[in-house]
């Protein structure tokens, strides 16, 4: 596995089909934001958090003006839009079963398995940009307690980032 380049970061953008839109533009996403909000789950949704849902990448308010064309852009938020591109490709491999066992992501609350296993390999890809276990570990255990925290660090222990094959 190796960092795309900006040139490589367009291309899966443009074979992919990929849409990259402001989250504030999105009617769902300021709808998950307000229902997030009020449910105390997270406070930070439009802040914090970029997110995927099927082939658009929804980015967080602090990016600005994000242009895919500007190679400053591409190269300050590779490590999330490769991140990104992961749930991307899950979506594209396995549509239905990703949407039930990933959209669902609140319920349940803690032990939700499937969230950890999509979300594991996509933080693979922010280890290669440097960020450490105990970093990914937290900020998946920000997405509702998905697996315990033990068993997350031993999982990135034994699969160095070099094992891991992303696909194209």
């Amino acid at each position: 596995m190796r960092k795309r380049t900006p040139d490589e970061i367009r291309a899966f953008v443009r074979e992919h089909k990929v849409q990259i839109l402001p989250k504030k533009a999105s009617w769902l996403m300021r709808a998950c934001a307000w229902f997030l909000y009020w449910t105390w789950i997270n406070r930070d949704f439009m802040d914090r958090y970029t997110t995927t849902v099927g082939k658009k990448i929804y980015y967080r308010e602090s990016w600005g003006d994000f242009d895919i064309n500007s190679d400053t852009h591409v190269r300050r938020h590779a490590s999330t839009l490769e991140h990104e591109f992961v749930h991307v490709l899950q979506y594209k491999k396995w549509w239905l079963l990703y949407q039930f066992t990933y959209l669902l992501v609140f319920l349940p609350l803690g032990l939700a398995w499937f969230r950890f296993y999509w979300e594991r390999e996509a933080y693979q890809v922010n280890r290669l940009y440097g960020r450490n276990i105990e970093s990914c570990v937290d900020a998946l255990w920000s997405y509702g307690w998905p697996w315990p925290r033990s068993r997350m660090r031993k999982w990135f222990e034994n699969h160095p980032v070099e094992d891991t094959a992303l696909a194209a």
